[in-house]
């Protein structure tokens, strides 16, 4: 075996990045088998079976901070049960903190910042430190025990593959990425550090696909696989202004119309600033039926410290306007974080009450690295721990006392929390109401 591709696997839900991966090595030549992995319940599963492979290369996907700690432990296990191959990182997490898993105990050999395509084909090369030097994206230990930077990174746009869809009530559904990176900056996200780190490179911030390539890909989607389902996995596809947001999709829904696509139901995430009442008919006219609002903060002082220069307002107009066109919709609030203030919070509390069109998903801010955020706790003296689990303490108690009263609700705050559950119901009501016919899905 020459590679072993380790990372999420869900049934119903395509891993593109694996996916890219696979087909990558395939079209060197190399044959590849993907391992499922999201945590510690695969623990054991994955370590018997890379042990059992014995594949020359482990490609290790870390994408979040939950599943750093697994993820080297797993490496960790590997290398005490005697593998011996080279095991490289790669995905968000690993791009952010490319050093600090290197300079671990943990056994990795090499870290692919971005795109990973041609890097992972290299390393199936069996590359002297040189050649490896020459990789894009790569930072790796070399035989000195030092680490060492190879090439810029690159990272390109999804291009789908051929293979299966999921299949969702019934109905072929197709994950579809169509832009990478964020134009935007707001100081607690991570995807605008990862955009930063970029743009050092000399690449853009953000890149979105033009139109008639995303009509194009929909359309063969529609035509050729029976696609009728399609989740835009992108964290904002959507131009910022509401009047080109709203110009965005009416240009998509006349390209489709162009090329005989019917009927098709579309979620996505969106900013609350980018909905007003043309960008929502327009939405829902391209057959918008389930959206994620990203509202993050409803006063002033919490906008402004997360970078965020939106109305307070926002939020609740833009759940509003989307329930009256038809959209389903859950939005956020990051209410609690180790810089906010007791006074804050009450002026929190009188916005997430105007909500009245949708469920809020309750989350702490993620102190995460690579952010601003993260940055300024840091100078502040607030974060604890190391970067597979970082702890923060808060300047103000009162707020701490706020902080675990809200944890404390594990309805709110874990994976599977009402408000998830309820996005979920929406996806299934707004695809039955726009795509079956005689379906009974009534408002209550």
């Amino acid at each position: 075996m020459d590679l072993a591709l380790v990372g999420l696997v869900l049934p119903h839900v395509e891993n593109h990045s694996i996916e890219a991966l696979r087909r990558a090595a395939a079209a060197a030549g190399y044959c590849s088998s993907i391992v499922p992995f999201s945590g510690w319940a695969d623990l054991d599963s994955a370590v018997r079976r890379i042990v059992r492979e014995r594949p020359r290369v482990c490609g290790l996907s870390i994408q979040t901070t939950e599943v750093a700690l697994a993820a080297l432990s797993l490496v960790r296990m590997l290398r005490l049960r005697g593998y011996e191959g080279r095991v490289v990182c790669g995905g968000h997490f690993s791009t952010l903190n490319a050093e600090s898993i290197l300079e671990s105990r943990a056994g990795v050999d090499a870290v692919v910042r971005f795109s990973g395509e041609e890097a992972l084909v290299g390393l199936l090369g069996e590359p002297s430190d040189d050649a490896l030097a020459a990789l894009p994206g790569l930072v790796f230990r070399a035989r000195s025990g030092a680490l060492q930077h190879g090439a810029a990174p690159r990272a390109t746009l999804f291009s789908r593959g051929p293979g299966p869809l999921p299949v969702h009530l019934g109905l072929g559904a197709a994950d579809l990425v169509v832009s990478r990176g964020c134009e935007h900056r707001c100081a607690y996200c991570c995807v605008a550090g990862a955009s930063s780190l970029l743009a050092q490179t000399g690449a853009l911030r953000y890149e979105r696909r033009a139109l008639d390539a995303i009509a194009d890909e929909i359309a063969d989607l529609f035509h050729a696989r029976r696609a009728r389902v399609f989740n835009f996995m992108d964290d904002n596809v959507l131009p910022s202004a509401p009047s080109e947001a709203a110009a965005f999709a009416r240009s998509l829904q006349a390209g489709l119309a162009a090329r005989g696509v019917g009927r098709i139901a579309f979620s996505m995430q969106l900013r609350a600033d980018a909905v007003d009442e043309e960008s929502a008919a327009a939405l829902s006219d391209l057959g918008l039926v389930r959206a994620y609002v990203g509202v993050d903060g409803y006063s002033a002082a919490q906008l402004r410290r997360f970078g965020r220069k939106a109305d307070p307002d926002a939020g609740a107009r833009a759940m509003r306007l989307l329930a009256e066109h038809g959209v389903l919709a859950i939005c956020n609030a990051l209410l609690i974080g180790p810089t906010v203030r007791f006074s804050d919070l009450g002026a929190e509390l009188e916005g997430l009450a105007r909500i009245s069109h949708g469920p809020v998903h309750l989350l702490p801010i993620d102190v995460r690295a690579g952010s601003r955020y993260f940055e300024l706790a840091s100078r502040r003296g607030l974060i604890e721990g190391s970067f597979v689990h970082r702890h923060y303490r808060f300047e103000d108690a009162r707020t701490a006392r706020v902080g675990r009263a809200v944890a404390a609700m594990p309805t709110r705050l874990e994976e599977r929390s009402v408000p998830i559950g309820l996005y979920d119901l929406a996806y299934n009501l707004g695809i039955a109401r726009r795509l079956v016919d005689g379906a009974a899905v009534a408002e209550r």
